[in-house]
């Protein structure tokens, strides 16, 4: 029997230690190259988004319409033409769901008639706010009122004495340098002569009426709730018993205006049209002509 006395390990090889740390050399390096080639495409994806990886997030717009819509001005041409016994000035333009807009003889002058008590509402809120609506009294022929009732009078059953008397307050005659400075330049307030205006300038009150630009948003919804109850339905109220309207007419011996803005499902737009005597028959045929092509 052999009897081993001492152990002695054998001398580690030079050789075989040196491949051994080349070869974990080499996987650290193979690791640290795949961490960074992963970071790498990690980061390019969260800098630089495809457009299309989220489409609910993309909001859809109406490309620019090029000029004014040659449908809609054919329908005003051939109305015209149609019923040449009366003149014509019309405007619509889209203010929901499209952008689509024309015009027929837009800025032609007209008498207004109670058109004018539209842009009473500008010039009275270029004097207070609509909180004071109703602690501030406005007065005519002897009688005085809060502006709210009398606002409320004035647009929805046409009143006269409640007009002239929000008139009265905003005074006569520094009105019409206060539109004219809104750029309402073929509008004129005058109480003894006449009010004049145009289908042009009613159609931008309506418009910044709607968008709350020459209006704050809490007296547009104040005067759109008056105009939404609007009596005088004959016209354009009329054309579209599915539409939510806020309008207002002008009616005097040898002029009938309506001016308004329709709601109908997800759309909106405004129309004007100015006659110089026309019936309301013949302006809710018009209307619905109108209503007919843009809620297509």
């Amino acid at each position: 029997m052999r009897v081993i006395s001492t152990y002695q390990p054998a001398k580690p090889n030079p050789l075989r230690r040196k491949k051994r740390r080349g070869r974990r050399f080499l996987i650290l390096l193979l690791i640290l190259l795949a961490a960074a080639g992963i970071f790498w495409y990690r980061s390019d994806k969260v800098a630089s988004p495809s457009p299309s990886a989220n489409p609910e997030e993309q909001v859809a717009t109406p490309p620019a319409p090029s000029g004014p819509d040659k449908e809609l001005e054919a329908i005003f041409t051939n109305w015209a033409a149609a019923h040449p016994e009366r003149k014509w000035a019309v405007v619509v333009r889209e203010l929901e769901g499209g952008n689509r807009y024309a015009s027929y003889r837009p800025a032609e002058v007209y008498e207004a008639a109670s058109i004018y008590k539209l842009f009473l509402t500008y010039l009275l809120f270029k004097e207070i706010n609509v909180d004071q609506v109703d602690s501030v009294a406005v007065s005519s022929q002897g009688r005085s009122w809060s502006a709210g009732y009398c606002l409320d009078l004035a647009l929805r059953v046409s009143d006269n004495p409640c007009a002239w008397a929000i008139g009265n307050y905003t005074g006569w005659s520094s009105s019409n340098p206060v539109l004219a400075s809104a750029g309402f330049s073929a509008t004129a307030l005058d109480i003894t002569a006449g009010h004049r205006s145009s289908a042009e300038d009613t159609a931008d009150l309506l418009e910044g009426m709607y968008k709350a630009t020459i209006y704050t948003a809490d007296e547009r919804d104040y005067l759109l709730n008056i105009l939404k109850k609007q009596t005088y339905d004959q016209g354009i109220k009329a054309a579209c018993t599915n539409c939510v309207v806020a309008n207002k007419t002008g009616d005097l011996p040898g002029v009938k205006h309506d001016a308004g803005i329709v709601w109908h499902g997800d759309k909106a737009y405004l129309v004007v049209i100015f006659s110089d005597g026309a019936t309301y028959s013949q302006i809710a045929e018009l209307a619905s002509q109108i209503h007919s092509y843009i809620s297509k």
